[in-house]
């Protein structure tokens, strides 16, 4: 099974990065990508994402399809809708955060069908049939052995357990700062701010969406914060495995000295651009595609995995758009013009290293077995 799990996330990996993201962007941007700078992003990959692909979690297989999906509807033939409504059905059945991708995927569709010419309704319908192909089966099964008509794969907390997974993973969410695993156990981080929240409402645990955003406006400053730290957390790679196959050695601060340099370059790409360069359609479909299912995650008991689209959209922004050149020009030519980039840049790691070893101190010694069970 190890190595049936390495040669399928070859595929992944290949049809992730030699494909569809260079594909989508040129789609995007009408621009192709240099070698070098495609030689860059994949190193800094290897660097982070590569163990993941030597596991079946769905977190790869479930970013590459909905990248099909809307590389796909840019193509103007029906066989590449057919797969487009696939992918995109797919990649919801594969991972349920992905529903927050519909509806911008769809509005992309429409957009490119637009731009295709006459016959559009054809192109619809073969998105529709690539849906009922790929959501079809579990359909039936739910029907079958479930009593319901979901087409989704259904989530319990545990099969004793009728609370919806994703409301108790907002009660984690509540509860921790970072939840890691390794080989052996759990690494879970505790909330002390939040525990204290719950304490003070007398909650356990959320019995309703309702319930949680009750609690929320009531603390509303405790809960902005915390989702602050949970995406940071889950931007925070530290390790290129989704479980710590060994414990972490003397290479971890470099590894986190370059994800962290890599986020920056790829934060200052998207605020230092003009913003109607990149806010465009269908730059925006494709942004809230990505997006919206991270922000779903961001509330929850957050792992690094959980925030894979945006990390790789942030790695992709700084590898092929930030001009390294005009960086070495100035600083060949007038070295002074750097020093107030040189200043914010040593603001941005010491501000990401002290988060990292704010949210570090709050290991649980115990697992956290109290807090995530």
């Amino acid at each position: 099974m190890p190595s049936a799990a390495k040669v399928l996330g070859l595929g992944w990996a290949t049809l992730l990065f030699a494909i569809l993201i260079p594909a989508l962007w040129r789609s995007l941007s009408n621009q192709r990508v240099s070698g070098g700078r495609w030689l860059l992003l994949l190193l800094l990959a290897a660097i982070f994402w590569r163990d993941h692909f030597s596991f079946t979690a769905t977190d790869v297989p479930g970013i590459s399809l909905l990248l099909l999906a809307m590389w796909s509807v840019s193509r103007p033939s029906l066989g590449w809708w057919l797969l487009g409504g696939l992918s995109l059905a797919a990649t919801v059945d594969v991972r349920p955060m992905y529903l927050g991708a519909v509806l911008p995927a769809l509005l992309l569709a429409g957009w490119w069908n637009n731009r295709h010419g006459p016959h559009g309704w054809r192109r619809w319908v073969a998105l529709l049939m690539g849906a009922v192909v790929a959501l079809g089966p579990q359909l039936a099964i739910n029907r079958l052995y479930y009593n319901t008509n979901s087409p989704l794969a259904l989530a319990r907390a545990s099969d004793i357990e009728e609370t919806p997974l994703y409301l108790k993973q907002l009660t984690w969410g509540t509860r921790v700062l970072r939840y890691d695993t390794d080989v052996h156990q759990r690494l879970v981080y505790a909330d002390s701010t939040g525990l204290a929240v719950l304490r003070q409402e007398g909650i356990a645990d959320y019995t309703s969406y309702r319930q949680f955003l009750g609690v929320a406006l009531r603390h509303p400053i405790n809960y902005t914060w915390r989702y602050v730290r949970h995406l940071f957390n889950g931007l925070d790679v530290q390790q290129p495995a989704p479980y710590l196959i060994r414990p972490y050695g003397p290479e971890r601060p470099w590894v986190q000295l370059f994800n962290y340099s890599s986020l920056g370059l790829g934060l200052s790409v998207l605020l230092v651009s003009r913003p109607t360069r990149w806010l465009r359609w269908p730059r925006n479909w494709v942004l809230l595609a990505l997006l919206l299912p991270c922000a779903v995650a961001v509330p929850t008991a957050i792992e690094c995995r959980f925030l894979l689209p945006l990390h790789l959209l942030l790695l992709t922004m700084a590898c092929f758009q930030f001009p390294f050149q005009l960086g070495l020009n100035m600083l060949r030519s007038r070295p002074v013009r750097i020093l107030p980039a040189m200043l914010l840049a040593a603001w941005w790691l010491g501000g990401c290293f002290w988060l990292s070893a704010a949210t570090t101190r709050n290991l649980v010694p115990d697992h956290g077995k109290s807090l995530v069970d």
